[in-house]
């Protein structure tokens, strides 16, 4: 079974798990599951890894009761040197308390050690998939703190690889407390039940000079069905003593203990190397305000395509309005146009309405008497009349006056004003010659 993404959510003190995600190649891990962005400043998240069993090193370690917790971290760092199979520069390390069965005057811890070159070379793959991991955590020690132990007893946790069983976990509980932990390699050859006889009698042996073996030990397989169907009878029967067997939890509970242990707050020092550590939370404030700075980019650009746009609606709607304004113009000239073309012809239709008016009153009023010589138009608002007749028809003259001031067409007087007449007397003084300038009356064109 390939490995697996697990999810967990936090709600106060409520875990929940979710269904397991399958992780299949290098880019099989979706970001969004496991990047980190702004809903990291209001929801936290944790990325926790699990160590490969085989790279590491555990050890059970006895120390005095201690008050503070950070007495005790100073207690194992004094010891370090001593407990860890390699040099300190070469490991990074770990411990978890593990609590007493019964009265105890000392407190357990187990340490956790791995070579910082196996936990380099894990980051490098986990990082590879996009995963940065902010815990690395061992699920035996969550199998450890689960199971309930009430007797003296020893615990074998078969643990597979390449379908097969290929090395044991072995705890060894006595007087209510774990006294010691170890791993049990099987061989590519031989019978393996020889290796673990011989260990088993190796660490009696060892607990027996230490002074904690007092009595004879129950054995108890922690292992799924179908690992104890292969194992527990092999077991009894190469070493005649019997195994009772424990079901050990599932990946999805030790997958939900791990989440919850690795949220406990209490300053112990992780797997995870520091320089590491940084180095994610480096990334993540570049990431962040890279995101920022690609925010702000992008509200700026947005801001100038939305000024762009308004200066072109604006611009669409000046178009538009001098489009309207210059059609409007051209229809108001032509307007204008056709107004003073018809101005021009009412002009020229009262102008010739007016001048048969004016003929018709002069040859209506005009005395027999008198004769007409010429009639001139000046510019359609004077009328000169000039003509003659005998002497004595020079009083004809002022009636023929007198009959213009009266004449109306359509209840509105022809003639405004009339100057003369003017009479003279021609050469000879049997006839006289008249004159009459009549300022005409008439309306204006609107």
């Amino acid at each position: 079974m390939g490995p697996r993404l697990w999810q967990v959510s936090v709600s106060g003190e409520k875990f929940s798990l979710a269904r397991p995600t399958p992780v299949e190649g290098p880019d099989a891990i979706q970001p969004k599951l496991v990047g980190k962005d702004w809903n990291e400043l209001v929801r936290p998240r944790l990325n926790v890894a699990w160590l490969p069993p085989s790279q590491v090193f555990i050890r059970v370690v006895q120390l005095p009761k201690a008050e503070d917790f950070s007495e005790t971290i100073a207690m194992i760092e004094f010891q370090l040197e001593k407990l860890s199979p390699l040099p300190v520069a070469q490991i990074v390390w770990t411990f978890e308390l593990v609590p007493a069965r019964g009265l105890s005057e000392t407190q357990t811890a187990v340490l956790v050690v791995v070579t910082r070159s196996a936990v380099e070379e894990l980051l490098g793959k986990l990082e590879g998939q996009g995963f940065m991991a902010d815990r690395l955590e061992l699920p035996f020690l969550d199998q450890i703190l689960t199971l309930e132990i009430n007797h003296d007893a020893v615990l074998l946790f078969p643990v597979m690889g390449n379908q097969k069983v290929v090395f044991f976990w072995m705890a060894w509980w006595y007087g209510g407390v774990l006294r010691s932990l170890g791993q049990i390699h099987l061989p590519t050859e031989g019978d393996p039940v020889d290796v673990i006889q011989a260990q088993l009698s190796q660490m009696s042996w060892a607990g027996e000079l230490e002074g904690w073996l007092t009595s004879p030990p129950r054995y108890h397989l922690v292992a799924e069905d179908e690992v104890a169907e292969e194992w527990l009878d092999r077991l009894q029967a190469r070493l005649e003593l019997p195994f009772e067997l424990f079901s050990p939890p599932t990946e999805a509970n030790l997958a939900l203990l791990a989440a919850r242990r690795a949220c406990r707050a209490d300053g112990r020092a992780g797997l995870l190397p520091p320089e590491h550590a940084v180095r994610y939370r480096q990334q993540y404030v570049d990431k962040l305000w890279m995101q920022s700075l690609f925010g702000v980019v992008a509200c700026y650009l947005f801001a100038v395509l939305i000024y762009f746009a308004v200066v072109a609606v604006k611009g669409y709607q000046r178009d538009t309005m001098h489009d309207l304004e210059v059609a409007q113009g051209t229809t108001y000239t032509n307007t204008l146009k056709l107004r003073d073309q018809v101005r021009v012809l009412q002009e020229q239709i009262n102008l010739q309405f007016s001048a048969l008016n004016c003929y018709l009153a002069v040859a209506t009023n005009l005395p027999p008497e008198l004769s007409l010589d010429s009639l001139r138009f000046d510019k359609g608002m004077k009328l000169d009349i000039n003509g003659s007749g005998n002497a004595e028809a020079a009083p004809r003259v002022h009636d023929f006056l007198a009959a213009l001031q009266k004449a109306q067409s359509k209840d509105h007087k022809i003639f405004g004003p009339i100057e003369g007449p003017t009479v003279g007397m021609k050469p000879g003084g049997a006839q006289i010659s008249w004159s009459l300038s009549c300022a005409i009356q008439r309306s204006e064109v609107e």
